[in-house]
């Protein structure tokens, strides 16, 4: 489990020959979890997240250029599109009620 009591981002590391993850944890009340990943230029990006409580949403942004892929506020909790830039993404859960549970899938495809 990922997100509890955790301090700067969460490095995600897809195995080998994968994909995707999965990565299920939980977000304290009223905090956010901050995860890194890296994407190459033109790779699709899925992500979908799941909470019972559904008081989470979710930003997507590069490091090096701060693009937004996908806005907190459109309230979606799954984005799908195309990566504009090879670099770090970063991907902030965003929790605005009490302590919620979560199931993040995110996949990259070539």
């Amino acid at each position: 489990n990922m997100g509890c009591g955790t301090s700067g981002p969460i490095r995600l590391d897809f195995p080998v020959g994968s994909t995707g993850t999965t990565v299920e944890g939980k977000v304290p009340a009223q905090t956010q979890v901050t995860f890194l990943f890296r994407a190459a230029a033109g790779q699709e990006l899925e992500i979908g997240l799941t909470s019972p409580e559904n008081s989470i949403l979710f930003h997507i942004e590069g490091i090096e250029d701060g693009q937004v892929l996908k806005d907190l506020l459109d309230g979606e909790s799954t984005w799908q599109g195309t990566v504009p830039t090879s670099q770090d993404y970063r991907l902030t859960l965003d929790n605005a009620g009490e302590m919620a549970t979560y199931t993040m899938q995110l996949a990259i495809r070539n």
